[in-house]
């Protein structure tokens, strides 16, 4: 069986989850509802993990900025010491 990962708020899937069938057991309902359990939790964890890289990034984007803020204050800062009378 073949299950689209679709993260919400996306149109398109990422991905599909690839199961293997039992050719033992019957392709019944509640078989069927494990699987779209499945596809749901791994759904699941992959819009989480793109949540967290999505934050990480922006971690980062803020702590460069303000890198850049520091440096910039204490040039400033340097060239008001440094300066004659």
């Amino acid at each position: 069986m073949a299950f689209p990962i679709i993260p919400p708020g996306e149109r398109q899937a990422i991905g599909v989850l690839v199961a293997g069938v039992s050719s033992r057991l019957p392709l019944n309902e509640s078989y069927r509802a494990f699987y779209d359990l499945l596809a749901a939790g791994v759904t699941a964890a992959v819009a989480s993990a793109r949540a967290y890289e999505e934050e990480r990034k922006r971690a980062e984007a803020l702590a460069e900025i303000d890198r850049a803020k520091t440096a910039f204050f204490s040039n400033v800062s340097h060239e008001f010491r440094t300066r004659s009378p």
